[in-house]
C-alpha cells in the first residue's frame, strides 16, 4: 500500500502557526460565552514522504547558494530525489527505499499491530563446477541473500532547530520554504549515510586488501571508499583525487572510521511517515521546526564490506 502526496506547503504551515491561539475556547450549548478555555500548544504538524513534491530554489534567488545556480529554479522535484543529491552512499550505489505503509487493517474494536518485514535481495552467480561423466552433481546453495529490515520497532532520529523572526524577515517567504526542505533533504540523507555506515561497521569488518575483494567477486569499478574524521588509510592521489587503501573515495563526518566496500550491495529503508511538526516558539513569531524518522539499514552480504588499515 502507497501514501499519496501532494505538494507540500511550508508558507501556509508557517503562518497557521503563526496565527494560531494558544488556548481553544469550549462552548456549552446555548450559551454565547465560553465556558472554559483549553491550554494547547499552537501549531501545525504534517507527514512527509521521499515522493512528496517539495520546493526548488525560487528562480530568482539561485545565485544565494552554492551549486544551485545551473538548477533549474521552480522545478518541482521530490523529497528522494532531493536526498540522493546529497547522500553520500546513494551516490556510491547504495539503495534508498521508502518503506511501504502498514495496510489498513480493522478487526471489529480490537487494535491491530501490523508488522511490515522489508527485504533487500542481492542475486550473487550461480557456482558451476566440473564434474566427470557418471559423477553426481555437488548441491550447492541457493545464489540469492536477502537482510529483512523491520521497521515497526526501527530506531527513531529527530532533528529540532528554531526559526526566528528576524531570520525569516531577512528573506522571502519562498526562500524561508526552500531552505527548511532543503535543510531536511540533506539532513535525512546525512542520516542515512549515518545509519549504513554505523551498520557496516556493527559487522567488524576485516581490514581492506585487493584479495580479499577479487574473493568476493566484486567489480573493481564497484568500489568506493568513505572516510572518517580520522583519515584513515586515506590519500590524495597524484592526480588530486582522494583514495582510501587505492580506491576512489569521499570524506564524510558521520563516523571516524574509513569503509571501503560495494554499496549498491545494500539498502537503507526510509519510513513513509516522516514527522514534520512546527510549534510557535515564542510571542514574536518564531517556529520550532521538529522532524522524526525511523531508518534501517539492509546488508544481505557484509563480506562485501572492508575497513581501511591504520
Amino acid at each position: 500500500m502507497r501514501r499519496t502526496y501532494t505538494q507540500l506547503n511550508i508558507k501556509n504551515m508557517i503562518e497557521h502557526t503563526r496565527r494560531q491561539l494558544g488556548y481553544e475556547d469550549h462552548f456549552a450549548a446555548g450559551v454565547q460565552d465560553p465556558v472554559f478555555r483549553m491550554p494547547k500548544t499552537p501549531g501545525a504538524s504534517t507527514q512527509l514522504g521521499l515522493r512528496q513534491f517539495v520546493p526548488a530554489v525560487p528562480s530568482d534567488y539561485k545565485a544565494d547558494y552554492p551549486r544551485t545556480v545551473n538548477q533549474p529554479g521552480n522545478e518541482k522535484r521530490t523529497l528522494g530525489a532531493a536526498l540522493l543529491e546529497h547522500s553520500k552512499v546513494a551516490k556510491f550505489g547504495a539503495h534508498i527505499v521508502e518503506a511501504q505503509s502498514a495496510p489498513a487493517i480493522v478487526d471489529g474494536d480490537m487494535p491491530i499491530l501490523y508488522s511490515r518485514n522489508q527485504d533487500f535481495r542481492i542475486i550473487r552467480p550461480a557456482q558451476f563446477a566440473i564434474i566427470a561423466d557418471g559423477d553426481n552433481v555437488v548441491a550447492s546453495t541457493y545464489p540469492v541473500l536477502s537482510a529483512t529490515a523491520e521497521m515497526f520497532d526501527a530506531p527513531s532520529a529527530a532533528v529540532m532547530f528554531t526559526v526566528s523572526r528576524a531570520d525569516s524577515k531577512q528573506i522571502t517567504e519562498d526562500q524561508l520554504e526552500y531552505e527548511i526542505m532543503d535543510s531536511i533533504a540533506r539532513g535525512l540523507a546525512r542520516e542515512a549515510d549515518r545509519v549504513l555506515t554505523a551498520a557496516v561497521l556493527a559487522t567488524t569488518p576485516a581490514n581492506f586488501t585487493l584479495a580479499l575483494a577479487a574473493a568476493a567477486g566484486v567489480n573493481f569499478k564497484g568500489l568506493r571508499g568513505l572516510v572518517g574524521t580520522n583519515g584513515t588509510a586515506a590519500e590524495i592521489r597524484h592526480d588530486g583525487v582522494l583514495v582510501a587503501e587505492g580506491i576512489e573515495a569521499e570524506l564524510t563526518d558521520v563516523m571516524i572510521d574509513t569503509i571501503v566496500g560495494a554499496w549498491e550491495n545494500s539498502a537503507v529503508f526510509i519510513s513513509d511517515d516522516i514527522h514534520l511538526i512546527m510549534k510557535r516558539a515564542s510571542v514574536d513569531g518564531s517556529i520550532e521546526v521538529s522532524l522524526f524518522v525511523n531508518m534501517v539499514a539492509a546488508i544481505p552480504d557484509d563480506s562485501l564490506f572492508w575497513t581501511g588499515a591504520a
